[in-house]
């Protein structure tokens, strides 16, 4: 069975712009603005831990609204099934490890840059197994990807899940241009990521979709 989003009550992010952040900020100041925060679970690959998870944690906990990512793959040919419920229980588990009682929204992080050796059925499989499992978990679920990797990877699946579109190198004015445009899955996207380079690094920046903006509660924890 396809996984499927939870229903949840409507709220507004004020402002409608945030961050993602994981082990890359490791150590590094964080931005004290925004209306939300994003923080990746893993360390860029699945069954690892981000080091400065309860850290950034805390400090995303700080914005009006946040939720999490779990970096996702199949790297070698097995049970796809089994594979992706394993993501999800121990992205789960680490987070509980360090002392968060569980965030009710997550998001799978679907990019090339971690291996993928099934077909995009195969592929498709793993990451419905991942989302079906947090959702039994009792959390909302979205995807992170881009019209470039999605096909890829998953093929013509069209999950109905939120997606959180990522554009690279860009604009604040180019992520709202985005959002007219179509996700990679074929719906509109949720949030768009651009990326800016400043003088301490790589900065993930993010926009709240104004079609979404109303129900936010469907795509991050709201406090």
């Amino acid at each position: 069975m396809l996984a499927r989003p939870l229903p949840a009550p409507p709220a507004t992010i004020t402002p409608p712009e945030g961050y993602d952040v994981s082990y890359p900020q490791c150590r590094k100041k964080l931005p004290t603005t925004g209306g939300f925060a994003i923080v990746g679970v893993t360390h860029g690959k699945p069954l690892t831990t981000n080091p400065c998870l309860a850290t950034q944690l805390r400090w995303a906990r700080g914005h009006q609204s946040y939720a999490v990512y779990v970096n996702t793959s199949y790297p070698r040919h097995t049970d796809p099934v089994a594979w992706g419920r394993a993501i999800a229980r121990d992205a789960i588990a680490r987070e509980h490890a360090v002392g968060s009682a569980g965030v009710p929204m997550w998001w799978l992080d679907v990019e090339t840059v971690n291996d993928w050796v099934g077909t995009p059925q195969e592929n498709a499989t793993v990451l419905d197994s991942v989302a079906a499992t947090l959702q039994q978990a009792g959390a909302r679920v979205g995807i992170y990807s881009s019209p470039a990797m999605w096909p890829e990877i998953a093929g013509s699946w069209t999950p109905a899940l939120p997606n959180w579109l990522a554009i690279g190198p860009g604009t604040a004015a180019q992520a709202l241009a985005a959002c007219d445009g179509w996700g990679f899955t074929g719906d509109r996207p949720a949030i768009v990521q651009w990326v800016q380079h400043t003088s301490s690094g790589r900065l993930d920046h993010n926009l709240i979709c104004p079609s979404m903006r109303a129900h936010a509660r469907d795509i991050l924890v709201v406090r």
